[in-house]
């Protein structure tokens, strides 16, 4: 009997051990595999999202490119943007198309793009200082430094002071000593434009003058030819056919070094004012949180359609000179003229 219930007693230590025995290897095992599982699902969904990254960039672009132009087809802003579109839709393969929204010098434009889906799809070009004064003076309804920088094609152009071929005026010193006796008049295009700005430069080193705002840069330069006024400010691209002409002198350009169109005319920061510079830019603005990979494509899609030799010609032809800039680049150029035009936004007329 006794000896019935020491057996049955062994029997059941004997389970018992044996299922703790399991039940830690269990544990045992269960601990060992729990990390390795959560390395390995974290491993597979940082590659999942790798994929899915990569398979965003494959898509772009997914459709047409639009490029919004401030200004009407025809001029120089508009010739800028329309030079790069064949090789551009080359590069991309997709179709690349050029609008046209005229108004308020760009700023209908501008509000358009900022208020657009920022999936890369639509662009804007208009140069700059231009968008910049458009913003501070014209009261534009956007944000200048929210735009996202793509790809800037053109500089080394800026405004030039030109005077009829008779004038006794050689320099800027003789301009600012015959303003100190004379009332001068001065032709620009426009008020809230990079002419303006030019007029300003010369009223802050001391060029007293009334300045007279014109339609357009044919216009103000014509009548300097007429001497109509007295001088004027006018953009490289409007002075130059009738500086080659002869019938008007380049005495000074705004431009932070010498134009290569204007070599013989010194620039007002080399003749001591050394915050008087500026360069026109034009290139291409994509709507505010476009994201950096969308960016990165459209600007190296632009960088080699720019190595095309069809650009090279076509720039030629309107008369632009190349200067490539990227991103970075593009926005520390940006960044800069927007302090400079702030500063001075109080120095507009704005009637």
């Amino acid at each position: 009997m006794h000896l019935k219930i020491v057996f049955r007693l062994c029997i059941i230590l004997a389970l018992s051990i044996l299922l703790s025995a399991c039940g830690q290897t269990t544990d045992d095992t269960a601990s060992s595999e729990t990390p390795s599982s959560q390395d390995e699902n974290e491993a597979n969904n940082e590659e999942e999202q790798e994929q899915e990254e990569e398979g965003n960039n494959d898509s772009f672009p997914e459709k047409e490119i639009t490029i919004i132009v401030g200004n009407s087809a025809g001029g120089s802003t508009d010739m800028s943007a329309r030079s790069i579109v064949e090789p551009l839709e080359e590069v991309l393969e997709v179709p690349v198309v050029v609008e046209n929204v005229e108004g308020a010098g760009g700023n209908i434009a501008a509000g358009q793009v900022y208020n657009e889906e920022p999936d890369g799809h639509t662009l804007l070009t208009i140069p700059i200082p231009s968008m910049i004064i458009g913003e501070l003076i014209a009261d534009g309804d956007f944000n200048t430094l929210d735009f996202e920088p793509v790809f800037n094609m053109f500089g080394d152009t800026s405004n030039v002071v030109i005077v009829p071929p008779d004038s006794p005026i050689e320099t800027i010193d003789d301009l600012i000593e015959a303003s100190e006796s004379q009332n001068l008049k001065a032709s620009g295009s426009g008020l809230g434009t990079n002419s303006a700005l030019g007029s300003i430069f010369l009223e802050e080193i001391g060029v007293k003058h009334e300045y007279v705002p014109f339609d357009g840069g044919s216009e103000s330069v014509q009548q300097v030819a007429g001497e109509h006024v007295d001088f004027g400010v006018a953009s490289q691209v409007a002075a130059e056919s009738a500086a080659e002409e002869g019938l008007v002198r380049v005495i000074a350009t705004t431009a932070n070094e010498r134009l290569s169109s204007f070599p013989d005319a010194p620039t007002l920061v080399e003749s001591g004012f050394e915050d008087f510079g500026f360069e026109i830019l034009y290139g291409f603005w994509a709507p505010p949180e476009t994201p950096n990979d969308v960016i990165d494509t459209l600007s190296e899609a632009m960088l080699e359609a720019s190595e095309n030799p069809a650009f090279s010609e076509a720039a030629e032809r309107a008369g632009f000179n190349e200067q490539i800039l990227m991103p970075d680049e593009f926005k520390a150029q940006r960044d800069k003229t927007y302090e400079m035009v702030e500063k001075l936004q109080d120095k507009f007329s704005t009637e």
